[in-house]
């Protein structure tokens, strides 16, 4: 998930990854109940992403 993000954001408009962080964000939170661990892998994979940039941005 993390070098989706990464891809999305070399290779598409800002708009469009902002879309598909929080479709992503949306899906996993839903599918917490059905399917656990594919839903936590996605959003550890968006966390990672998320505190790269915060990261980036303090240095």
């Amino acid at each position: 998930m993390y070098s989706y993000l990464l891809s999305l954001e070399k290779h598409t408009r800002r708009e469009v990854l902002l879309y598909r962080l929080a479709r992503i964000i949306f899906v996993s939170l839903i599918c917490l109940g059905i399917h656990p661990r594919t839903a936590l892998v996605k959003l550890r994979g968006v966390w990672q992403y998320l505190s790269q940039k915060r990261n980036a941005k303090i240095d």
